[in-house]
């Protein structure tokens, strides 16, 4: 479409106080969904902050993740804890042209 086209054709533009007062009544409709983001980013903002504070008490010591997951209750259907593999486990599963030195990397 070229821009004289498009120059050229009518729109119906209203008044300028209809509108601020169809901007009015977009700001009513939609405040209380405005409010209810507001709030949602800002409690995601706040786990966001308790995430990395809990990283951070986990890497420094401060916090013994070992008590927390024994106090974890047992999931349905687990065969096998990690701490039951042995490494050798998971070095039967690397395919036969990848060495175990590969793997790590």
């Amino acid at each position: 479409i070229s821009r004289e086209f498009v120059a050229n054709y009518p729109v119906a533009v209203p008044g300028r106080d209809e509108q601020v007062r169809i901007i009015e009544g977009l700001n009513a409709a939609t405040s209380e969904v405005v409010a209810a983001i507001d709030a949602a980013q800002r409690e995601i903002a706040l786990i966001q902050e308790f995430r990395t504070r809990m990283i951070a008490d986990v890497v420094t010591g401060k916090l013994d993740v070992r008590a927390l997951a024994a106090s974890l209750p047992e999931t349905a259907g687990q065969e096998a804890s990690l701490d039951d593999q042995s490494e050798d486990e998971d070095l039967d599963d690397l395919p036969d042209d990848l060495e175990p030195e590969e793997a790590a990397a």
